[in-house]
């Protein structure tokens, strides 16, 4: 992704984890082929094919060096309603790839069903955004709204990428 607040936490969860060591993180724009707003498994799939993508862009020595990390926010059905949660993505260098998803930040029903009915619905617009205009706050970050800065976006993405590098094998 180019998104900053990926790029960030990539960069604070590999200095948390492995602070002796230094890592150069670039973000690269590629399609997860989702739409804009992703449901259920669908999230995960768009990690999948975002990573892909990037894979696939990569010189053949760019392959044998680096993993790939790929982050993608969905909403999940739970009882009662809706939470966004991030699922990570990573394929190391011998082909051999990790997921993992965060813990969720419930979204008000409202929010959902206001996206969803807008025309172009899912595919076009996400529920971060109509948080944002009934709310305030930024629409990249929701969570920090809904929780008043108890979790925020950020937080999020880094619990996901520890959690799939903590699947990977360490060397």
């Amino acid at each position: 992704s180019g998104s900053a607040i990926k790029i960030n936490a990539v960069e604070k969860a590999l200095a948390q984890l492995i602070p002796s060591r230094r890592f150069e993180v670039q973000g690269k724009k590629v399609s997860s082929g989702s739409d804009e707003q992703p449901v259920g498994t669908d999230t995960e799939k768009g990690a999948r094919i975002r990573a892909q993508n990037a894979r696939n862009e990569q010189s053949e020595q760019e392959k044998k060096e680096s993993a790939v990390l790929s982050l993608e926010n969905g909403i999940f059905a739970v009882e009662g309603g809706w939470e966004d949660r991030c699922v990570a993505f990573l394929e190391l260098p011998d082909g051999s790839s990790f997921s993992f998803e965060s813990s969720g930040v419930v979204f008000p029903l409202d929010a959902v069903e206001e996206a969803k009915r807008r025309e172009g619905g899912f595919k076009e617009h996400t529920v971060g955004s109509v948080i944002a205009e009934r709310y305030g706050g930024d629409k990249q970050d929701p969570h920090s709204t809904l929780t008043n800065g108890a979790v925020t976006r950020e937080m999020q993405l880094i619990e996901a990428i520890k959690g799939v590098l903590a699947k990977a094998p360490q060397e």
